[in-house]
C-alpha cells in the first residue's frame, strides 16, 4: 500500500556549492579504518572497484525487488531476476565470478519468493516514499558542511499503537542473522543513530517526525534438503538448515509417512520466522540524538583535518571483505597501491551536487520510473529502444512535425540517418554524423555554445553504435599509453580497467546532453538474454553491462519499439488463418514493461495519459499525451 507524501527540504539544509557533503558511508569508513576511508570517499580518492563485487551487488538487487514488492509491483521478481541477468553478461566478469554471482542470484530469488508469506504475517506497512536522500546543515558558514543519507523506504506501521508514525526501514541481507547482545548492537550503531537524527532534523520542519528504524535482515542461505539416514528415515536435526515445504518434498521422495515428522515440522514452523527473515525495532530518544549530532560534529571536525593521518586498521573481522584489501595488503606488504588502485578501481560516481526544492514520492512500477516534481517537466527526455526496422529514427523524425519540438537535429552514430535524408517530415531535421569522439565533443561545443538556439530538439541515434565509437577511442588511448611505456597492448582486447573508464565517460556524454535546454530522444536497439534461472527471455537496450541499468534510468520515458504483424485474414472462429509471411505490420511502443520487456514512465499521471502502448505512434501523439495538453 503506497500513500504518497512530500518532502521539502528548507533552504538552509539544500547544499550549495562547493559544500562539503559527508555521508553516512564516508563516517562508517572512517570509524573502520582510515586507509579505507581515504580509498572509497569521496573526500579522499573517491574510488570503487571496477569489477563487480558479490555480496555488494546481491545486497543492492534485493534491495531494489523489495523495493518493488512494496510498491505493488506484480512483477517484482521479474524485475529481480531481469536485473541479475544483466549483472551476469557484464563482459569484464570473470568465469569465477560470474559463477559466484550465479550463485548468490539464485539465492536472492528464493529469499524474494519466500518473502511475502513472512512480510503479511508479520508487518503491516504502508509506504509513504522509497530511496530518499535527505540532507542536514551540520555547520553553519559558506560552503558549510553537510550530513547526508538515503533510506530504503519510508513508512507508517498500521500495527505500531500510533498508526500515523512514521517509520525508517533499511534491508540488511547477511551472511548470519544477528544475537544476543548484537542485537542490542544494532540500536547502537551509527548508521541507526545517524539515519534518526538526520532524518528528524529534516521532517521537524515539516512538523512531523520519524519514530525510529525498522531493519529487516535477510539471511543469504539457501534452505537444504535434510540428511536421509542409514536407517531411512530424515534427520530431525534441531540446527538443520530446511523449511516445512523442503521437509515435505523431501518426505514424498522417500515415500515416508508424514505423520511420523508432524511434530519436527511443527518446531520448523515455529522457528521459521527470525531464521531467513528477522525484524529489529529500534527508537532512540531525542536527547540521544542530540549528543550524537554533537558527537558526529567532532568526528566530521577530525575527517576534514588537512594533515589527517591515513593509517591501516588491521582487523579478521573487516578485512577479508574489504573491497579495497588488495590494494591495502600490497601496501602493507611494502609495495605499490598506485598500480592495483589504476588496474582494478575506477571513480565512484560523483554525488548529487544538489537537491530539488520539492520531491513528490510516488508509486512507481520500476526502478527508472523515479520520483517526479510537483512542477511537470520542461523537457520530454525519452530512450526509445527496439529491433532493427522497428521504426526508432522515424518515429523520432516526426518531431519535425510538432511546432513545440522543431526544428530537430539528428546526431547519427551509425547509419540511420539513411531514413530521413531526402523524406518530408513537415518541418526542418539537419543531420550530423558522429564519426568519432572529436566530432562528437565539437558537436556538443558547439550546441552548447550557440547551435542550441537553433534547435528544439536534438535526437542521439543508436548509442550501442556511439558505445563501440568511445571504446575504439579508449583503445587508440591505451595503445598511445602503452606506448610510451615502451610496453606492448593489443587494440582489439579491452582490459577491466577500460570498461570502468567507457562505463564513467558513456555516462557523463548522457547526463551532459540531457542538461541541454532542448527535448532529447535516444535510441538503441534491443538486445535478448535468456534467464539461466528462469529460462525467461528478456529484451532490454543494447548496452554494455551495467549500462542497460544507468542509461535507462538518466530518462523519464523508456519505450520498447517493435513491428506487430496484423494477419491478413482471421478465421470465423476469431483465429488468424493462412501464413503471417507478407502480412502488413503496425508500428508499435510500449510504454510499461511485462516479463519479456523492459519499459516505464516516471510520473503516475503521465504514464497514465501515454497508456501501455500505441499504435502506429507519431511524437505528436505522445507529446500531447506526454504534456497532458
Amino acid at each position: 500500500m503506497v500513500s504518497p507524501m512530500s518532502i521539502h527540504q528548507a533552504d538552509k539544509n539544500r547544499l550549495t556549492p562547493n559544500a562539503v557533503e559527508v555521508t553516512q558511508s564516508d563516517i562508517t569508513a572512517f570509524l573502520r579504518c582510515r586507509r579505507l576511508y581515504h580509498y572509497s570517499s569521496t573526500l579522499g580518492l573517491g574510488l570503487a572497484p571496477v569489477s563487480a563485487i558479490p555480496h555488494f551487488v546481491l545486497g543492492t538487487l534485493l534491495h531494489n525487488g523489495l523495493e518493488q514488492y512494496y510498491l505493488g509491483n506484480e512483477n517484482y521478481l521479474d524485475f529481480y531476476v531481469n536485473q541479475a541477468q544483466q549483472v551476469l553478461e557484464d563482459p569484464s566478469n570473470s568465469l569465477e565470478l560470474s559463477q559466484r554471482l550465479l550463485e548468490d542470484f539464485i539465492i536472492g530469488k528464493y529469499l524474494l519468493q519466500a518473502y511475502p508469506t513472512w512480510d503479511k504475517a508479520k508487518n503491516q506497512f504502508e509506504v509513504v516514499s522509497v530511496e530518499q536522500r535527505l540532507t542536514h546543515r551540520l555547520v553553519d558558514g559558506t560552503p558549510g558542511v553537510f550530513v547526508s543519507m538515503r533510506y530504503d523506504m519510508l513508512v507508517r506501521d498500521l500495527a505500531a499503537p500510533d498508526k500515523n508514525s512514521l517509520w525508517l526501514v533499511d534491508f540488511k541481507s547477511v551472511r548470519r542473522m544477528p544475537s544476543g547482545v548484537e542485537e542490542e548492537v544494532w540500536g547502537l550503531r551509527d548508521q541507526s543513530l545517524f539515519y534518526q537524527a538526520v532524518a528528524n532534523k529534516v521532517l521537524k520542519q515539516q512538523g512531523t517526525s520519524v519514530a525510529g528504524i525498522i531493519y529487516i535482515f535477510l539471511w543469504k542461505r539457501m534452505p537444504t534438503a535434510p540428511e536421509v539416514l542409514s536407517s531411512g528415515e530424515l534427520s530431525r536435526r534441531k540446527d538443520i538448515v530446511t523449511t516445512v515445504e523442503k521437509y515435505l518434498e523431501a518426505i514424498r521422495e522417500n515415500s515416508l509417512d508424514a505423520s511420523r515428522y508432524s511434530e519436527f515440522m511443527g518446531y520448523l514452523k515455529q522457528t521459521y520466522d527470525g531464521k531467513w527473515f528477522r525484524r529489529l525495532t529500534f527508537s532512540a530518544e531525542e536527547s540521544q540524538q542530540e549528543r550524537y549530532l554533537e558527537r558526529l560534529q567532532k568526528i566530521i571536525g577530525e575527517m576534514l583535518r588537512p594533515d589527517l593521518p591515513i593509517y591501516e586498521s588491521v582487523s579478521t573481522l573487516s578485512c577479508p571483505h574489504c573491497d579495497f584489501r588488495e590494494p591495502c595488503f600490497t601496501q602493507l606488504q611494502g609495495g605499490d597501491d598506485r598500480a592495483v588502485l589504476n588496474l582494478m578501481y575506477t571513480k565512484a560516481d560523483i554525488r548529487e551536487s544538489s537537491i530539488m526544492e520539492t520531491v513528490t514520492l510516488s508509486t512507481r512500477k520500476y526502478r527508472f520510473s523515479v520520483l517526479s516534481s510537483d512542477d511537470a517537466p520542461a523537457y520530454y527526455r525519452g530512450l526509445h529502444y527496439g529491433d532493427t526496422r522497428s521504426g526508432k529514427t522515424f518515429l523520432a523524425a516526426t518531431a519535425a512535425a510538432v511546432p513545440e519540438m522543431s526544428p530537430v537535429l539528428l546526431l547519427d552514430a551509425g547509419t540511420s540517418s539513411d531514413t530521413v535524408v531526402g523524406e518530408d517530415f513537415g518541418g526542418r531535421i539537419d543531420v550530423i554524423r558522429i564519426t568519432d569522439v572529436d566530432v562528437l565533443n565539437d558537436v556538443y561545443h558547439w550546441l552548447s555554445e550557440e547551435g542550441i538556439k537553433q534547435y528544439r530538439t536534438v535526437v542521439l541515434d543508436e548509442l550501442d553504435t556511439l558505445y563501440r565509437i568511445l571504446m575504439q577511442d579508449r583503445m587508440d588511448e591505451a595503445v598511445k599509453e602503452a606506448q610510451r611505456k615502451n610496453e606492448s597492448r593489443d587494440p582489439a582486447r579491452p582490459y577491466l580497467e577500460d570498461y570502468g573508464i567507457l562505463f564513467n565517460r558513456m555516462v557523463s556524454i548522457i547526463d551532459t546532453f540531457l542538461k541541454l535546454p532542448v527535448h532529447i530522444i535516444a535510441t538503441s536497439w534491443a538486445e535478448r538474454d535468456k534467464d539461466p534461472i528462469t529460462g525467461i527471455t528478456f529484451i532490454y537496450p543494447s548496452l554494455t553491462g551495467k549500462l542497460a541499468l544507468v542509461i535507462p534510468a538518466q530518462f523519464g520515458v523508456l519505450a520498447y519499439q517493435e513491428v506487430r504483424k496484423v494477419p491478413k485474414a482471421i478465421s470465423p472462429a476469431g483465429r488468424p488463418s493462412g501464413k503471417d509471411e507478407g502480412d502488413v505490420g503496425d508500428y508499435t511502443i510500449y510504454f510499461k514493461g511485462t516479463g519479456q520487456f523492459i519499459a516505464g514512465v516516471r510520473g503516475p499521471s503521465r504514464a497514465a495519459r501515454l497508456g501501455n502502448l500505441m499504435v502506429n505512434p507519431t511524437m505528436s501523439k505522445i507529446f500531447t499525451a506526454w504534456k497532458g495538453d
